[in-house]
């Protein structure tokens, strides 16, 4: 489950960095600015200037400047007004868009950082159950039938508690488990309490304390896969 689930956390987290050099990508490309007129500015001869043009939203047309208006002798003294310069122009359109621009690439990364956080707290929640053999009796000779109706997934912990002495824990293939001849040189938990992860598949488990296999203390558990 773990592993599935991760699968989906790192889609979403590759989503969410496409869409925002998506955006970013929009947000440089998106205008163009265009001179009204061009050498001969906003006049009468511009109405033909667009002719064959193409425009699209958020363009910027821009024309040149007014004079200044000097006064001439014996005229009265007024301030002299000059139209913006051409870069107060352009902040004057850039910054609103570039905020608004960004406003969206903001809005668009939280919303994914939204749903990316969910998703980890979901992974966080539902990755791992973590099952006590037997329940109450623990991991015993009635721990057989334990398992019946239950349905375990990759990631899942089996915790086996025992009294060390009494019982122990062998992990074993299927014909092990079938047979009860196990090699004694092979890894064997003593220790009175154990947790063991569920592997996709089979996962067969044994106790190898005097005749505790053949009397049946042992434990055949599919580990599921969501990826499926």
């Amino acid at each position: 489950m773990a592993q599935g689930m991760s699968k989906a956390v790192q889609a979403m987290a590759a989503a969410c960095l496409a869409l925002f050099l998506l955006l970013l990508t929009v947000e440089v490309v998106e205008s163009t600015e265009y001179k009204v007129g061009e050498s001969g500015g906003w006049s009468i001869d511009a109405a033909t200037w667009a002719a064959g043009k193409t425009f699209y939203v958020g363009d910027t047309l821009s024309r040149a400047p007014a004079p200044a208006i000097k006064p001439s002798s014996g005229d009265s003294i007024l301030p002299t007004i000059q139209a913006p310069s051409p870069l107060l122009q352009q902040l004057r359109y850039y910054l609103p868009t570039m905020a608004q621009g960004m406003s969206k690439v903001v809005q668009a990364n939280f919303s994914c950082l939204v749903l990316l956080l969910l998703l980890l707290l979901a992974v966080e929640i539902v990755e791992s159950v973590e099952y006590k053999i037997g329940d109450d009796r623990g991991w015993s000779l009635e721990a057989a039938s334990w398992a019946d109706g239950k349905i375990f997934y990759v990631g899942d912990t089996l915790y086996f508690k025992y009294t060390p002495g009494q019982h122990s824990l062998m992990v074993v293939d299927r014909e092990v488990y079938e047979t009860c001849n196990w090699d004694p040189n092979a890894p064997m938990f003593r220790a009175g309490s154990n947790l063991i992860e569920l592997l996709e598949g089979y996962n067969y488990f044994i106790s190898t304390v005097n005749d505790d296999c053949t009397r049946g203390m042992k434990l055949a558990i599919e580990g599921e896969s969501l990826d499926e």
